[in-house]
């Protein structure tokens, strides 16, 4: 029964009143417009958590290097004199220090190689829905950009003209606006909208 009615919907987009079919334009634009904020949003997390394994990888390296040049050291020490009861567990604890620090490197190492991939393949996603959308609309980023999210707004390429409220798309536009994604994934308004036709002259 849901099917049915959504598929009413669908195909019978061009038989709502005009106000409702400007609204579905409107919200078709919106929603494509937060997608594609969400994927960029998505992206700029994943870029943002290499710069952060970046920074921290650095110190703990650091610090490795350090506690290495400490151990061998001590160890040295402990070689050279006789048995020194402070020495031995400074030496223990160091070396339990130094194999825990090695630990954290690796799996920052590892979180940092997983982060590289997310992020190269979100940004492969951005520019792919961006060269899909410019083909209905054109995309403008908003001056409210920040290294933190971005704003989008999209426009459509056919202007209101002649059907102030019905304002439908023309055929090669409708058709790119039916494929910019997955059914399952298009919003609703979008497929509503692509199915309004102009107005046939009586």
């Amino acid at each position: 029964m849901v099917r049915w009615i959504v598929f009413l919907g669908i195909w019978g987009a061009s038989a709502l009143p005009l106000v409702a079919q400007s609204n579905l334009r409107d919200s078709c634009r919106s929603r494509l417009a937060g997608q594609l904020m969400n994927l960029q949003n998505d992206y700029i997390h994943h870029s943002s958590s290499v710069a952060h394994w970046g920074k921290k990888l650095k110190k703990l390296e650091k610090k490795e290097e350090e506690l290495t040049a400490l151990v061998a050291k001590l160890d040295e020490t402990s070689r050279q004199q006789p048995f020194d009861r402070a020495l031995e567990e400074r030496l223990f604890g160091s070396r339990h220090e130094l194999k825990g620090l090695k630990s954290q490197i690796a799996m920052g190492r590892e979180r940092m190689s997983s982060s590289k991939k997310i992020a190269a393949a979100k940004q492969s996603e951005v520019q792919s829905f961006k060269k899909s959308l410019r083909k209905v609309f054109d995309v403008v980023e908003s001056n409210l950009q920040t290294s933190e999210f971005s704003v989008y707004k999209l426009e459509y390429k056919s202007r209101c003209g002649r059907f102030r409220y019905v304002c439908p798309l023309p055929p090669q536009q409708r058709t790119d606006l039916e494929r910019l994604l997955p059914s399952e994934q298009l919003p609703v308004s979008c497929l509503r909208y692509a199915q309004i036709l102009p107005p046939q002259r009586q």
